[in-house]
Parts: C-alpha cells; sequence; structure tokens
C-alpha cells in the first residue's frame, strides 16, 4: 500500500512536470510563431529595399529610362528565389541608418568597408571592378595624371560612398576632402569652384554630368583609377530572416551569370 501512495504521488509530480514543460513549450513557440512563419513561409515574401538616386544603377521612381541596372538585378535574382521588392528612396546616409536599425531589409549597390559588417550580411559580389575618374572644370590648365596631383588640392566626393585609401587617404601627399551629399552636389561645388577637381565612379559620373547638362563645363582628367573591390546587395542583420533571403540572393545571381541574364541588364543601361 505504502508503494502504491508513493508510486501515486511520484507519478502527479511527474504528471505535473509534464504540464508545466508543455505549457513553456507553448508560449515559447508562440512567442517565435512570427518568425518561424517568415522562416518557413513557402509563398513569395515582400522584402523592402531601401536606396538612394545612383544612375544608371538606381534610377527614381517612375523613371522612364527604367529601374536602374541594379534594381533589376536585385529585382530578378529574389524573384527566382520567390520573393518581392518594395523600394523606397531616402538619403544614401538614411538608406544606411534604416538597414542598421532593422527599418528596411536590404541595399543595392554598395562596397564592403568601414564598420558596415557590424550591421549588414553581405552577397556574393556582383561587380568585381570599380574605374574611379577625375573631373575638374574646363578652364582648369592643370592636368591630372597621378595620384601625387592632388597633393594640396580639394578633391570633392559624395558623403556616405566608398573610395579607395589611396584616393583619400593618401600617405604622401595632402588632399583635402570637400564631401557633397550626393553626386549633383558634388558636381555643383566642382563649377562653383568649390573644389579643384572631383572622383566619381567613372560610369555614373558621366551619366549624372550628361543629365545635369554640364558636359561641355568640365573637362574630364587623363588619371583613371581601377580597383577590384566588388559591388555587393546587402542585408539588415536586424532581421531574423535574412539568412533565407541572402541565399535566395547569391543563389539568383549565380544563376543570372550562368544563363548572361546579368550581362544583359549591364548592357541595356550601359552607353
Amino acid at each position: 500500500m505504502l508503494l502504491m501512495k508513493t508510486l501515486g504521488r511520484c507519478g502527479s509530480k511527474v504528471l505535473g512536470m509534464a504540464a508545466t514543460l508543455c505549457a513553456c513549450l507553448l508560449l515559447i513557440f508562440t512567442l517565435c510563431e512570427p518568425v518561424l512563419a517568415q522562416r518557413l513561409s513557402p509563398g513569395p515574401l515582400k522584402l523592402l529595399l531601401v536606396t538612394a538616386a545612383y544612375p544608371p544603377f538606381v534610377h527614381e521612381a517612375g523613371s522612364q529610362l527604367g529601374e536602374g541596372m541594379d534594381i533589376e538585378i536585385a529585382r530578378e535574382a529574389m524573384r527566382r528565389g520567390g520573393y518581392e521588392l518594395e523600394t523606397l528612396f531616402v538619403p544614401w546616409k538614411r538608406a544606411l541608418l534604416m538597414l542598421e536599425r532593422g527599418e528596411a531589409d536590404l541595399t543595392t549597390t554598395i562596397s564592403r568597408s568601414g564598420d558596415r559588417d557590424r550591421y549588414l550580411v553581405w552577397s556574393r559580389g556582383y561587380r568585381n571592378w570599380v574605374r574611379y575618374h577625375f573631373y575638374a572644370r574646363a578652364s582648369h590648365t592643370q592636368s591630372l595624371t597621378q595620384l601625387e596631383d592632388l597633393d594640396g588640392k580639394a578633391l570633392g566626393v559624395s558623403s556616405g560612398f566608398f573610395y579607395p585609401d589611396a584616393i583619400v587617404k593618401p600617405v604622401h601627399t595632402t588632399v583635402r576632402i570637400e564631401p557633397g551629399k550626393d553626386l549633383s552636389s558634388t558636381v555643383t561645388m566642382l563649377l562653383a569652384g568649390r573644389t579643384d577637381y572631383i572622383v566619381v565612379n567613372g560610369l555614373a559620373g558621366a551619366w549624372e554630368i550628361q543629365q545635369m547638362g554640364v558636359k561641355d563645363a568640365l573637362a574630364r582628367q587623363p588619371l583613371v583609377y581601377s580597383s577590384d573591390s566588388p559591388t555587393y546587395m546587402a542585408f539588415s542583420k536586424a532581421k531574423p530572416y535574412i539568412l533565407q533571403a541572402q541565399a535566395a540572393m547569391d543563389k539568383g545571381l549565380a544563376s543570372m551569370e550562368r544563363d548572361g541574364t546579368l550581362a544583359r541588364i549591364e548592357r541595356k543601361y550601359t552607353p
């Protein structure tokens, strides 16, 4: 009889512990359900791509020239993985802040630099070179043929964008860096005489100067600096489901490279 009572008490304790465990598991599942739903959802997911206009890579919403080279690449790569993209245009520094805070999912046309590893997850590189061009006012008489010629000069750059240290942090010369809020502002600063030269991404700079109608007022310099720094898509680490999205992007980019879609999109926007 004593044994049966003891077993009965033990059985009650076991049942009580089991009930408590089930309740805890139910609570954990309830709290994690939104995240699990996002991770496991079989249908297309809509992600927020935040960016700034940067023709021809990123065009303003509604542009008759198309969405831009890199928006088309990102959209197609993610479509192949079952995702949809919604785009939001803000100043570039604001775009980076939104990604850091988890207010957006991804961006495009970005270089890996500074402390960005802290809050971003990177796609595979999809363009493995950048050529930097330099411009002066057309009335400028001194040609820029080497980086050492920048010694003592004011060089305009676009705030928030990546430039190789060889250009903006030279070891043997002193260059005064003058940031503009965006590419058009940087060009305007040069025209106003606030800088001696500007440095731009070769393709984006030529596009912007053409669109501003100031090509004849500027002189492209002989110096061209080539960098093998890749261009990436980047995802916010603050999003719990982002590794799945990053994997879809990498898979999509790889398949676009194999079937020629990547090259076709780039040719569409290249003069």
